[in-house]
């Protein structure tokens, strides 16, 4: 008993060392990152354009870019990615397509960045863009790289993930549930909208948080749709309404991400040195930003979680 007990503590002391130590690495690299970055942030860092020679100035453009691209990405994955996962796991009827189509979805999760980056430049911008530039009579409006089709590609890349999250918690939701609500003559849509939704919700947000989280460190597939290396401002333009005018993004313009800010600091900067404070300052902004869109998607999820907990009490 007492040699069992020595045995128990001993894996207990191995295992927890084996957790200190990429703990401790961990949190000497947010140290490190934290101690070289703070000095340099300020109001003025996080508002102000960045300057020219990449020397000094902020990244307020840059940031605002960043949120810009990560919601118009969103807009696309999520209505697409949650419908899909609902067809396969509710509305399909050929369970062997949809292992495969799951399997295929897997297997497309694993490719490089940079290969939907490509793909994205010579299938959204060259030909999607050119088509619609020639079916509006316009010039260069769709056919460049611009935040759109930075966005587009971004919503395919992750679409697997958000997919693959949501299939899994449609499929994970209690049949007797589905049973009850048929039971009391409730139609395949209304048990899909009442039932299954709220019930899944939870994995909904799971997948659009690691999508959100993916995208705003995402650098490779920026480079080839229209990622600028330096922009003095953000594009904008006056949508009317009413007499009221509203400044939003432009999507049809080049733009500023942070990721891509950060890696020309440490690239293409001619006074490495002079840049590093504003390349740990950048970093730290990345991992706040990163940290502020997943605790906000975070607690959405746990509100509506505890709505429906509510709800099956009551």
């Amino acid at each position: 008993m007492k040699r069992n007990k020595q045995v128990d503590n001993f894996f207990i002391g191995f295992f927890f060392l084996i957790f200190l130590v990429p703990a401790l690495v961990y949190i000497l690299f947010f140290l490190n990152i934290l101690i070289e970055g703070v000095p340099v942030i300020s109001w003025q860092y996080l508002t102000s354009s960045p300057s020219s020679d990449l020397a000094d100035g902020g990244i307020g453009p840059v940031i605002v870019a960043t949120l810009g691209t990560v919601v118009m990405m969103l807009v696309f994955v999520v209505p697409f990615g949650v419908m899909t996962a609902l067809y396969l796991s509710e509305y399909s009827l050929n369970k062997k397509f949809d292992k495969f189509f799951i399997f295929l979805l897997y297997n497309l999760s694993g490719v490089p960045s940079v290969v939907f980056g490509i793909f994205g430049l010579g299938f959204f911008v060259l030909n999607m863009g050119s088509s619609l530039d020639n079916f509006f009579n316009t010039t260069l409006v769709f056919g460049k790289p611009s935040m759109l089709w930075a966005s587009v590609t971004l919503a395919l890349m992750l679409l697997p993930m958000v997919i693959i999250s949501s299939y899994q918690s449609f499929r994970s939701v209690p049949y007797n549930l589905k049973e009850t609500a048929y039971s009391l003559g409730a139609n395949k849509l209304s048990v899909v909208w009442n039932v299954i939704i709220p019930q899944s919700r939870s994995g909904i947000f799971t997948g659009i948080i690691l999508a959100v989280s993916r995208a705003i460190g995402e650098t490779a597939p920026l480079l080839f749709l229209g990622c600028a290396f330096f922009l003095p401002s953000l594009p904008l333009f006056d949508l009317c309404v009413g007499g009221i005018c509203l400044p939003l993004i432009d999507p049809t313009e080049q733009f500023m991400y942070l990721s891509y800010n950060i890696f020309i600091l440490s690239t293409q900067s001619t006074g490495e040195v002079a840049t590093l404070p504003y390349q740990y300052a950048g970093t730290l902004v990345l991992i706040f930003l990163t940290l502020f869109c997943n605790g906000t998607t975070i607690y959405l999820r746990q509100r509506y979680r505890n709505k429906v907990e509510m709800k099956g009490i009551l």
